[in-house]
Order: structure tokens, then sequence, then C-alpha cells
């Protein structure tokens, strides 16, 4: 482990959330290491299982350390799509879904990638109150 890959995945662990190679090399500091330098260690600790790779669309790739789920499930999150806050979800259901769908159609190894999108209570807020000030400008 050079000294680069360890600051820059003690900086994955502090964000503790899925986070782009830029946020991460922001995280990291220009001093320590390049923003090259962090998406070879991205690809790097994909390839050894230390983190996981995130795709919620948008383009950007985001990773997070690797959880420790005895079941080897990757947990699943929800995104706000107006202030992109990201929330860890406990838990997962769809263990049964997978073990019925290896009965059914002989698969072995299924893994499954599922995330949610919506709108936090802090963006609702902020869009009640614009609202209401756009009703009370019209009037």
């Amino acid at each position: 482990m050079t000294r680069s890959r360890q600051v820059i995945l003690d900086a994955l662990v502090r964000l503790r959330c899925p986070s782009t190679p830029k946020e991460i090399a922001e995280a990291v500091g220009t001093r320590a290491c390049d923003l090259a330098t962090v998406y070879r260690c991205m690809t790097l600790f994909e390839e050894m299982g230390l983190v996981h790779r995130i795709d919620f669309g948008d383009g950007l790739a985001r990773f997070e350390i690797a959880d420790d789920d005895p079941t080897g499930h990757q947990h699943h999150h929800l995104l706000c799509r107006q202030c992109n806050r990201i929330v860890k979800l406990d838990g997962c259901v769809l263990g049964e879904v997978e073990s019925a769908l290896a009965r059914r159609y002989g698969f072995v190894e299924i893994k499954h990638r599922l995330e949610f999108f919506g709108v936090c209570p802090d963006c609702q807020h902020a869009g009640r109150g614009a609202a209401s000030q756009a009703r009370k400008r019209a009037s």
C-alpha cells in the first residue's frame, strides 16, 4: 500500500458516502496526489473489492467503501434529485427475490443494483418557501 493509496482510502472513509473521484481528490488535497492518481486508485480498489462503483445515471461514477455485509449484498441509496444528497439505506429485502430467481431459472451468484430517487425534506421545505413567495409576488 503506497502512501497515496492510503491517503485516498482514508479520505473515502472520511467522506462516508458515494463520492466522485473529483470529490475524493478535493478531500485528499492536491499536495497528496492528483486527480489522475485518484482515478487509477479507484480502478485498482474496485478490482480488489475494496470499493464499489455507484452509478446514479447522471454520468458520474461514484465510489464508496465496500461493506462487510456477510450476505455479499451491496446496500442501496436514496438520492435527492434536487440537491444530490445521498442517504444510505440499511437492509435489503431483495435477497428473497434473488433466491426465488435462482431456483426458478437455475442461475447462481445473482447480484442486483437498486437505487431510489426523490426529493429530500430540506429541498421540499425550500421548494414550499419559494412557491409561497412566488404566489405572494403574483397577488
